[in-house]
């Protein structure tokens, strides 16, 4: 798994657990036709964090995540390897350092409601999380791999850990499949669950994007409009 390049934005809106807020609905009409401005609205219930699967129902454990667990139960340690690229003639790539960091398993319950005046059927709900910190007020992207003092160019590993599109998801619309909403009556709310397996030291910087957009290391305009969940732990 490697990080992508990280972005700097200061203005983006935090929002809390148990907080609702707008986002635009992605979806379909009576008529078959695409929604993709109308409001809804969601809130994070709870985010539970565990070093085990026992949060999600084993006949829905997503096929990646079904060798991640060890003999006794937990999530296996990640295996992290700093990399100094060669330059493809003289020398070849190199790894510079390895190093172990336990993955945990972030949880998320989030009720959606539609409030607009139909029903919106095929409603695609999308998780992804993102590192960010804050300094002097301002929030920035977070990428871990500048933080460090060694001097490589990327990072790989070979653990089950991401934090982009959400791996588990508990709703889904059989004529789409995974993360879609069947059908949601104008007024009406459901409740879903979301989860990912993450490295234990990103907890710090985690923040919960529902906006759709954006990637681990980047603040994207939808991100900027709608805002993230602080979720760190």
């Amino acid at each position: 798994m490697e990080l992508a390049s990280a972005e700097n934005d200061s203005n983006i809106p935090i929002r809390q657990i148990g907080e609702t807020f707008e986002i635009s609905a992605f979806g379909e009409n009576g008529e078959g036709e695409v929604i993709w401005d109308k409001p809804i609205s969601v809130r994070v219930d709870s985010v539970q964090v565990a070093d085990d699967l026992q949060l999600i129902d084993q006949g829905d454990l997503p096929e990646e995540w079904k060798n991640a667990v060890g003999t006794d139960g937990k999530l296996v340690d990640n295996k992290i390897s700093y990399i100094k690229s060669g330059n493809g003639t003289n020398s070849l790539d190199e790894v510079i350092k390895t190093e172990d960091t336990k993955q945990k398993l972030v949880y998320v319950t989030a009720t959606y409601t539609n409030n607009t005046d139909e029903e919106i059927d095929h409603l695609q709900y999308l998780g992804s999380l993102v590192l960010m910190e804050q300094e002097n007020g301002e929030y920035h992207a977070y990428d871990p791999q500048l933080q460090s003092e060694e001097q490589y160019d990327r990072m790989i590993w070979d653990g089950v850990a991401r934090m982009a599109e959400m791996t588990y998801h508990s709703v889904s619309d059989d004529e789409n499949g995974k993360n879609y909403i069947p059908s949601l009556k104008s007024g009406e709310s459901i409740q879903v669950h979301m989860a990912w397996i993450v490295n234990e030291n990103d907890l710090k910087n985690m923040y919960l994007n529902l906006s759709g957009d954006g990637a681990s290391v980047e603040i994207s305009a939808d991100m900027r409009k709608v805002g993230v969940v602080d979720i760190r732990q």
